[in-house]
């Protein structure tokens, strides 16, 4: 027999905040190793390692809107009725295609450049974004939904 847990929305925003950061912070630490490049002008490309500091400088403030989205975001679906894991990342995996179409669509000029470059946009900005947001919607579920219910009855 399991003991029940007492929900922790709040722990689970805070832990979520974190774990919705942790895909960006891969990425700049993968910046920051990776080597700069030499442009054909002689000058080195370093916008990589730029885009990674401002990330990292940026993460103080990010983590802060991060676990105020996770807390509005959770409270908002189990006021709505999800209660179990699939139903919360579903849910985030949704929201993050509708954000990835049109930043996708105003990142990549389909006009100029063609469709072909909209949809590697796309699928590049939505991975992103749903790896970081199902990450947080599992963690914020862990803590908050998932040790039990109003009856007292585990979800899985």
């Amino acid at each position: 027999m399991q003991r029940s847990r007492k929900p922790r929305p709040f722990v689970g925003s805070l832990v979520a905040g974190i774990a919705m950061l942790l895909p960006l912070a891969a990425l700049a630490i993968h910046e920051i190793s990776a080597p700069s490049l030499i442009l054909p002008s002689g000058e080195v490309d370093d916008a990589g390692q730029r885009s990674a500091g401002l990330f990292f400088l940026a993460a103080p403030f990010l983590y802060v809107v991060a676990v105020l989205l996770c807390f509005a975001a959770g409270q908002l679906f189990r006021r709505s009725g999800l209660r179990r894991l699939w139903q919360y990342v579903g849910v985030a995996a949704l929201i993050s295609l509708l954000i990835a179409a049109p930043v996708a669509r105003a990142a990549s000029h389909p006009e100029k450049f063609g469709w072909s470059d909209t949809l590697i946009a796309f699928l590049a900005i939505g991975s992103v974004l749903f790896a970081c947001s199902a990450l947080g919607a599992a963690c914020w579920w862990w803590f908050a939904v998932q040790p039990t219910d109003f009856r007292g009855e585990h979800y899985t």
